[in-house]
């Protein structure tokens, strides 16, 4: 996984806001014919295969669609260089 590309996401943009948060930029690929409807997932920001730490997010992606979406991890900026991927957990 380089660059933050798993099957699923793709990190296009990361930073940092004012109140420490991570703001991860992703593309979501769904590949399928269904509707890819996750509540509550929870995700992990990902330093090879050590869990930096996880939220939980929801979002919707049409099939056959790469849509972008931005994952805000709370308190997590201390990530901002150490972190590889993402993935679900």
């Amino acid at each position: 996984m380089k660059g933050g590309v798993t099957k699923l996401f793709t990190v296009l943009w990361v930073a940092t806001n004012h109140r420490n948060d991570l703001l991860m930029t992703v593309l979501i690929r769904n590949e399928t014919n269904e509707t890819l409807a996750l509540s509550n997932a929870p995700m992990e920001l990902m330093n090879e295969e050590q869990k930096l730490c996880s939220d939980l997010f929801t979002f919707h992606v049409p099939p056959n669609c790469v849509m972008p979406w931005t994952l805000i991890f709370e308190g997590a900026a201390c990530y901002s260089s150490q972190w590889t991927h993402v993935k679900m957990a």
